[in-house]
């Protein structure tokens, strides 16, 4: 499905529905490279716990190392800190394991995406984030 996510995963949660999903994917995220724009990446956007509160794995990719790192230090922080509400706390800690590793385009392959498949053709390392199904 392609839809406008915070407000898809909000919808899913409140109908009850989260369990119903498989799997998660997001591709190729835009990073909002400056500071003043960091609220804007997923996992500083207020609908970030939503998205660990649905069933199914999450698939991160990003030819940003960082945002990846980013992105598991947010999950590790939600599942620690006690001010954080226990439904999204309980939910945060049932991602875990979370993997990072680096995508390996065989030459002549195609990527999942256009974003990919241009990474990958200027040189750009290409890393996936997996988190558990929940």
């Amino acid at each position: 499905v392609r839809a406008e996510l915070a407000s898809f995963w909000r919808l899913w949660l409140q109908h009850g529905l989260g369990s119903r999903v498989s799997h998660h994917m997001l591709l190729y995220p835009n990073p909002y490279p400056k500071v003043r724009q960091r609220s804007w990446r997923w996992h500083f956007h207020p609908s970030f716990p939503l998205l660990l509160q649905l069933g199914g794995g999450i698939e991160l990719r990003s030819n940003w190392l960082c945002y990846l790192m980013e992105f598991r230090d947010a999950v590790h922080t939600l599942a620690v800190d006690p001010r954080v509400p226990n439904k999204v706390r309980d939910a945060a800690k049932r991602r875990w394991p979370i993997s990072i590793s680096a995508i390996r385009l065989q030459h002549g392959t195609e990527g999942l995406t256009r974003f990919e498949m241009k990474y990958h053709q200027n040189g750009h390392g290409l890393y996936r984030l997996t988190t558990s199904a929940d």
